[in-house]
């Protein structure tokens, strides 16, 4: 695989990918909201990407179904988050819930083939993304168009994404100390 270099895979190490993908998901919970909030929508947009029903699963349900069955590497998929953003920077496509499952998949699965050494046929992918083999192409294709084919990641900005991610990771396992130490001294008194 292309990514991380040396001084990035001890912090990969460091992290589970559980804890990523609890991590990235709350920050595309985030986004959801966000945008959302901003009443933004994607009229007239690509409608490959959107499900009629709205989301069946939550965001962190799908990457971990994803995780599973694809065993795809801790690096792709914060690659994958990486391209998400990429799609939200250079276009005025919006994420909202009736698209972001597609969003992930396609995500997901332009990273797997740019940064991975094992992969699937689409075929697979469709079947683990709950979709028909023909849509899962268009998700594909369409998505390399949103992000220009555009899926190669400067390892500085992986770094900074890894950063962020082991930071929130250090910060909620220090707010968890802390709330086990109030609870400790509350069960003192």
């Amino acid at each position: 695989h292309k990514l991380p270099s040396d001084g990035m895979i001890h912090l990969l190490d460091c992290i589970t990918t559980e804890e990523i993908v609890s991590i990235l998901s709350s920050s595309l919970g985030e986004i959801l909201k966000e945008e959302n909030s901003a009443g933004k929508s994607n009229e007239g947009s690509d409608s490959v990407f959107v499900s009629l029903t709205g989301m069946r699963v939550s965001p962190e349900q799908y990457i971990n179904r994803i995780v599973r069955y694809t065993k795809l590497e801790k690096s792709t998929l914060i690659a994958a988050f990486i391209l998400l953003d990429k799609l939200r920077a250079c276009t005025s496509f919006y994420i909202n819930s009736k698209n972001i499952l597609k969003l992930i998949l396609g995500a997901c699965l332009c990273s797997i083939k740019y940064n991975e050494d094992d992969i699937y046929t689409n075929d697979f992918y469709s079947k683990v993304g709950g979709v028909d083999l023909n849509t899962m192409n268009n998700i594909e294709s369409s998505f390399l168009e949103l992000v220009d084919y555009s899926v190669h990641i400067k390892k500085s900005i992986f770094k900074n994404y890894l950063n962020f991610i082991y930071t929130i990771k250090e910060s909620s396992q220090d707010t968890q100390e802390e709330d086990s130490e109030t609870e400790a001294e509350n069960l003192d008194e």
